[in-house]
């Protein structure tokens, strides 16, 4: 699920049979909050997934990761997942025709993407069946909308510096 440029993009999921689904729906964010009539694009997934990450960044709507496995349990702790990366343009709610980009190191579902600065970073969530780590994999968003090759940020780095102390006021 992604927000940007006023509109909700929901990517994939589980259907009620537990299949994962190829369909992207998008609506409106009205000024108060609501949500518009949902549509379901006519560009769909290129494959089903269910507990992929989407974010948006300059008029692009990007795919990270997810789970190609059936699961009538949300809870499951997965099947194997997919390091499939895509994106596609994305304006008032219209899909366009996706594109695969690089491919994140490790297959990830159920895990966090975010973006900053033109960087994006995965994190966590569940690898092959089993929690993941404190492991971070970062890119970049190159000018021609493609990913770069994703670096391994690890564990020993994203860890609290005990030289800090906490101020007491």
């Amino acid at each position: 699920m992604a927000i940007f440029n006023g509109y909700i993009y929901v990517l994939g999921g589980l259907r009620a049979d537990g299949t994962p689904s190829p369909n992207v729906y998008s609506a409106p964010v009205k000024s108060d909050g609501t949500l518009g009539t949902w549509t379901t694009s006519l560009n769909l997934y290129p494959t089903p997934v269910s507990f992929a990450q989407a974010f948006g960044f300059a008029g692009k709507l990007y795919s990270v990761d997810g789970d190609l496995g059936s699961s009538t349990d949300p809870n499951q702790q997965g099947n194997g997942g997919t390091s499939a990366v895509n994106f596609a343009t994305a304006r008032n709610g219209a899909i366009g025709s996706r594109a695969a980009t690089s491919s994140t190191i490790k297959s990830r579902m159920k895990h966090s993407t975010w973006t900053a600065f033109g960087q994006v970073i995965a994190a966590e969530g569940i690898y092959a069946g089993s929690p993941g780590s404190l492991e971070l994999e970062r890119t970049v968003i190159q000018t021609d909308s493609t990913l770069g090759s994703w670096n391994v940020i690890p564990s020993s780095t994203n860890q609290m510096n005990p030289t800090y102390t906490m101020l007491r006021l």
